[in-house]
């Protein structure tokens, strides 16, 4: 599953199959626009990861998600593309869950165990 919902691995498959790296956001929007392939690719990947989060939430009934790591350098679009996608998934449920991005991108991590450490005093 760490290979399947990894963005690195995803990024290194797009880097594989269209040579183009996810920082280039400029050409990166653009074939997003211009190629179905990569639109699909993409669009699948991004329900992937929202399917999994509204799965997570709906297990620990969860009031809010917040996602980050390498994901979170995506253009804004594809971002709210995972919120409609999360949004979807709980749309036949009694959960109400929000999502959003982190502002952290891929320090969110980072700051989380800081955090943990400073509340255990480790």
């Amino acid at each position: 599953m760490n290979d399947f919902l990894s963005f690195s691995s995803f990024n290194n498959k797009l880097k594989q199959e269209f040579e183009l790296s996810s920082t280039d956001t400029e050409n990166f929007n653009m074939i997003y626009q211009s190629n179905v392939e990569f639109r699909n690719i993409l669009n699948s990947y991004l329900k992937n990861v929202a399917q999994f989060l509204a799965q997570v939430s709906i297990y620990f009934d969860l009031d809010e998600v917040i996602f980050g790591g390498g994901i979170s350098y995506l253009s804004p679009i594809f971002l709210k593309k995972i919120e409609e996608y999360f949004y979807q998934e709980l749309s036949n449920t009694p959960f109400k869950t929000k999502i959003k991005p982190t502002q952290l991108k891929n320090s969110a991590r980072l700051v989380g165990v800081l955090k943990l450490l400073q509340a255990n005093k480790l």
